[in-house]
């Protein structure tokens, strides 16, 4: 999917199209989400017995909220005036919302200015509590993260629906941050303040990285370098 992506977007530009980059408008709706915007396998055996490939041709394409999506997105787009445009439902509203330019250029590396490594989510997983750490920067997806700056949310790049945490809305010294279903509560708000991160609601404490590849905790602010992100 994203080389796909990539390669639909570099059409565009080169021809002069509108591009809107729907690649992830279903993220959190996916078959067997509880707000689904696709179809599962849906065989129609009324209509087509014994069994051929007819049988299945809804299979995971989108149902009517997922088409709704789509030409919610649409319309954002042609009132927009915009000649590039993103469209996703970063807090699991059940409405999209359309932001200028591709993602492409919106997810990216926080780099620790102490010890040089970067956030990542743990073993590449995107599963609820996964613990985000320090790791060596490499480039991948579970190291790429994108600051909304509307909701005050932390997405990492492995899936939209997944975002920055703080368990249990805890805001104390040593709290480890995981990441989970995107919400839009208080504990999955943070402030960018200079090169910091801050939980909205407990301003005077830091996303902190104490050594390379430790856990990411909250700690007290400091004006440390563990305590900086680029």
């Amino acid at each position: 999917m994203p080389a796909f992506q990539k390669g639909m977007r570099a059409a565009a530009l080169a021809s002069g199209a509108i591009y809107l980059d729907n690649s992830r408008l279903f993220h959190g709706h996916e078959v067997c989400m509880e707000d689904t915007w696709a179809r599962g396998l849906h065989l129609d055996l009324a209509d087509h017995f014994p069994w051929d490939e007819d049988t299945a041709r809804q299979s995971f394409h989108p149902n009517d909220r997922g088409h709704g999506a789509f030409a919610s997105c649409l319309t954002q787009l042609y009132r927009s005036g915009l000649r590039e445009a993103s469209c996703a439902d970063p807090a699991s509203t059940g409405t999209p919302v359309l932001r200028g330019g591709a993602w492409d250029d919106s997810f990216g590396p926080l780099r620790n200015e102490a010890t040089g490594t970067c956030l990542d989510s743990s073993g590449g997983s995107s599963a609820n509590g996964t613990k985000t750490v320090g790791w060596d920067c490499h480039g991948g997806r579970n190291q790429g993260w994108w600051y909304d700056s509307t909701r005050r949310s932390v997405h990492t790049e492995l899936t939209h629906d997944r975002c920055l945490d703080a368990p249990g809305a805890a805001y104390g010294p040593g709290t480890g941050l995981i990441i989970w279903n995107c919400h839009g509560g208080a504990n999955q708000q943070f402030v960018r303040d200079g090169a910091t991160l801050r939980p909205a609601a407990a301003p005077g404490m830091c996303l902190t990285l104490a050594a390379a590849q430790e856990p990411l905790r909250l700690q007290t602010c400091n004006g440390s370098a563990n305590q900086r992100f680029a």
